[in-house]
Order: C-alpha cells, then sequence, then structure tokens
C-alpha cells in the first residue's frame, strides 16, 4: 500500500514516455506499474507526470553591493515548489579572510527554518592560494563538494589560480562550476562605451560578445586538460562555446554543460526594445 498513488498519467523519464501509475511512499517515488494501489489517488489523465526538477544554480538572498537580490530561502523555495522544483544549489560566498567551513555554517543559518524543499550549497573559492585550497577537503567532508570558479569579477582567478584549484578539485573529487568569460576584454570594452556614451541596454551584448565567451571557454578548457579535470560550464549563453564543448569532449575530456531559457529562446533583438525595455 502506498501513501499516495498517481493514475492515468503519462511518465517523462530521460529515456521515455508512457502510461502508468506512480507509487509514492514517505514523499518518495517508490514505484511506478499499472492497478497501483494507496490510501490517497491522484487521478493525472491528459497530464505529464515528471519527476521533481533540480535547478543547481540559483541564487537567494545574494548580496549585490548595498542590495540583495529579492527572494530569500523560504520565498525562492516556495517559488520553486510551486513550478516543480524540488531542489535548489544556491552559493557561498566567504568573505575576505573567513574560513570556507565558517561561510559556509553562516549560509546554511540563512536557509535554516526556510527552505521548503531539498538545498544544497555550492563553495565559491576566490582565492587559489595554499590556506584556501588546503579546505577543500573539509568542505567536501561537510558535504559541500562542488566548487565555483570566476574567470571574472572581482572574485576572478587568473590562469595559474584556475590551474591549482582544478588540479586540487581534481585530488580531492571535488568538481568545478566555472563561470568562463574574458575579464580583460569586457573591461576594455564597456571603459570604451562608457567613454563614447553609449550607456543604453543595447550596448551589453556589444561589451560581452559571444567570441569572447568561446575564448574563455576555449582556455578554461585547456587548462582543465592539463590536469584531468571533470567541470561543469555555467550558463553557456552561444553557439561559439557551445562548439568548443564538442570539440573537448570529442578529445575525451569530460564537461557537462548549463544554460538559462533565455539563451536558447531570446536572441540581442530584445536590448534594442524602445526606451529601457531592453533592460
Amino acid at each position: 500500500m502506498f501513501d499516495l498513488v498517481i493514475t492515468n498519467g503519462t511518465l517523462v523519464t530521460a529515456e521515455a514516455m508512457f502510461r502508468a501509475d506512480v507509487g509514492v511512499r514517505e514523499g518518495r517515488i517508490a514505484a511506478w506499474g499499472r492497478g497501483l494501489t494507496g490510501r490517497q489517488t491522484l487521478d493525472a489523465a491528459g497530464k505529464w507526470v515528471l519527476p521533481g526538477a533540480v535547478d543547481e544554480h540559483v541564487h537567494l538572498e545574494m548580496p549585490v553591493g548595498e542590495f540583495a537580490s529579492s527572494d530569500d530561502f523560504y520565498s525562492g523555495t516556495v517559488a520553486a515548489a510551486c513550478g516543480g522544483t524540488t531542489a535548489i544549489v544556491d552559493f557561498v560566498e566567504a568573505r575576505p579572510g573567513e574560513r570556507l567551513l565558517d561561510a559556509l555554517a553562516a549560509r546554511r543559518a540563512k536557509a535554516e527554518g526556510k527552505a521548503v524543499i531539498d538545498y544544497g550549497l555550492h563553495m565559491t573559492l576566490s582565492s587559489a592560494d595554499e590556506e584556501t585550497l588546503a579546505q577543500v577537503p573539509a568542505c567536501i567532508e561537510a558535504g559541500t563538494a562542488s566548487f565555483k570558479l570566476y574567470m571574472t569579477y572581482a572574485m576572478r582567478l587568473d590562469d595559474g589560480g584556475l590551474l591549482r584549484a582544478l588540479a586540487a578539485l581534481r585530488a580531492h573529487g571535488g568538481r568545478a562550476l566555472v563561470h568562463a568569460e574574458n575579464h580583460h576584454a569586457i573591461a576594455y570594452l564597456i571603459a570604451q562605451a562608457l567613454a563614447e556614451g553609449r550607456i543604453g541596454p543595447e550596448n551589453h551584448p556589444l561589451t560581452r560578445p559571444a567570441r569572447m565567451e568561446a575564448e574563455a571557454i576555449h582556455r578554461l578548457l585547456a587548462l582543465a586538460s592539463v590536469v584531468d579535470a571533470p567541470l561543469v560550464l555555467a550558463h553557456l549563453s552561444c553557439a561559439l562555446g557551445l562548439e568548443e564543448v564538442r570539440r573537448a569532449r570529442a578529445r575525451g575530456q569530460t564537461v557537462w554543460v548549463e544554460t538559462c531559457p533565455q539563451y536558447l529562446l531570446l536572441d540581442e533583438a530584445e536590448y534594442r526594445r524602445p526606451g529601457f525595455e531592453g533592460a
């Protein structure tokens, strides 16, 4: 006897779609088949039945200068649950001089009692010095085995830092999630746009050209190949970058890619909407 049986729906798995009932016990999918019985029944006729989604890249209560992103761990996870997402992975950013485990504990305290679904945390590595990388095994032991690395912004690592971080993660069984962009090209193009008075939303993609994202991905994958480090590429936004990934995979590298709906469904024309709509 199951706690809940979802009947008459079309199940969607990674391999196929088929008609079946789903038996749920203690909040988990326990079985699927036909003619299952349960204490509660939910008729899903005419609907698709999918397992809960996992969103492994979210920013809740994220500090941005003097402000923070609008959702906290309660409102953000409620919204996720309403959309069918049953697990999220947020980020930890240690302050300068703060131990990674202390930053992890502080971030977990923000989620405690608020998150209504399962959550995990990526640890951001804004330094790849010996002292920081020595803390990686303790983070993994504490349940945070994925680490965010940046190639742009203030917390970026240079090529040497990336190589050291990737090697350390490879040695200890951690995994890198990398934001790949060419920082110096972006800074140059932004300065040029500001000097010319080009400050509208339409200039955003012009200061972050696809070929510079692809260049950063190419460089990242070359560094990862030196130490045989698997990695996840964060929010891929262009076809040129995907071509670099495909070439790396053809060479035998282990690399996964995440992307976002806007990169699949929208293009740069959105930035050229009248007024400030492009923002």
